[in-house]
């Protein structure tokens, strides 16, 4: 009953070039009130994620998409997943809202 701290969307699907399935991460969010809170609530919710996908027996697609504090993202998600299979490139945009500079993330 109390305040939403955060939330993980995951999706279950096939890829483009497979018919085999896979949970997909769509989204990982923290609210800017806990992000720098104890507990650690990104890596509790990319941990429910390796959890989920352990438990289904599938294969977990999960990714860092940002322009905003990327190089600390990425590590949390080498201390949770391990090192990376690629790399993803954004041309011409930007992630986020404008208020980022102001101490989001």
């Amino acid at each position: 009953g109390g305040k939403l701290e955060g939330a993980v969307l995951l999706s279950m699907g096939e890829l483009w070039y497979s018919k085999e399935l896979i949970l997909e991460e769509k989204a990982i969010f923290v609210h800017p009130e806990y992000r720098s809170a104890k507990g650690g609530r990104a890596r509790k919710l990319a941990e429910f994620a390796k959890t989920t996908a352990d438990g289904l027996s599938v294969p977990l697609a999960i990714g860092v998409l940002s322009t905003s504090r990327t190089e600390a993202k990425i590590r949390l998600y080498e201390r949770v997943f391990g090192s990376p299979a690629g790399v993803y490139f954004l041309y011409g945009a930007k992630t986020g809202l404008d208020n980022e500079a102001k101490g989001g993330s």
